[in-house]
């Protein structure tokens, strides 16, 4: 199976500057406008079938892409973002910085867990769970709409072995999983960071 796997467009924590993860937020003017171009990139590309975090911002991104594709469309609970920021979730980073300087430090390395996070080890046990669930349906070709973790994490774990990437608004990877092989077609937006966090 072809995957097209797809980040979010921008959201207001992003320009509010807060500490995402688990926090359930909106897409800006921009976003929407990013959601746009995105599935412009995303016709005639014979995608079958759309698939979502929960997450407000990727079933948004979801509805602006699907506008073009008419496809149907399933939520995955399990797609969702890793909550990586537990107590900070939801507040500024400034704020965050002042009120729990020690954690702000702690989740610099998503090896960390702080008080009310996900594991890091559970975090991908799920995302990868539920990406070869849907690779086993009965499609060639699906997109599916997350976030910047599940990606890191498939990159990391599946595609560059241990290497850390940077994923832009609405990046994605076009993915083909063949049983235990998970191979890298093409990425737009995506690139390879030198130090990971």
């Amino acid at each position: 199976m072809i995957i097209y796997l797809i980040r979010h467009g921008e959201t207001t924590g992003d320009i509010e500057d807060r500490y995402g993860g688990d926090y359930d937020d909106h897409l800006t003017a921009r976003g929407r406008n990013q959601a746009e171009e995105l599935a412009d990139k995303l016709t005639s590309r014979g995608i079958q079938k759309l698939i979502s975090s929960p997450k407000i911002r990727a079933r948004e991104t979801a509805e602006i892409v699907n506008k073009k594709l008419n496809l149907p469309v399933e939520i995955v609970e399990d797609l969702r973002e890793r909550n990586a920021y537990g107590i900070l979730t939801g507040l500024t980073k400034t704020e965050a910085k002042q009120r729990f300087p020690h954690e702000v430090r702690e989740v610099k390395s998503y090896k960390n867990t702080i008080a009310g996070a996900e594991n890091y080890d559970k975090f991908w046990t799920r995302i990868e769970k539920a990406i070869v669930k849907i690779a086993k349906e009965n499609f060639e070709v699906v997109a599916i709409i997350s976030h910047g973790g599940p990606m890191r994490a498939v990159f990391r774990e599946k595609l560059l072995a241990g290497s850390e990437i940077v994923v832009a608004d609405c990046a994605f990877a076009v993915i083909e999983i063949d049983g235990d092989n998970w191979r890298l077609i093409k990425s737009y937006g995506i690139s390879k960071e030198e130090d990971g966090q």
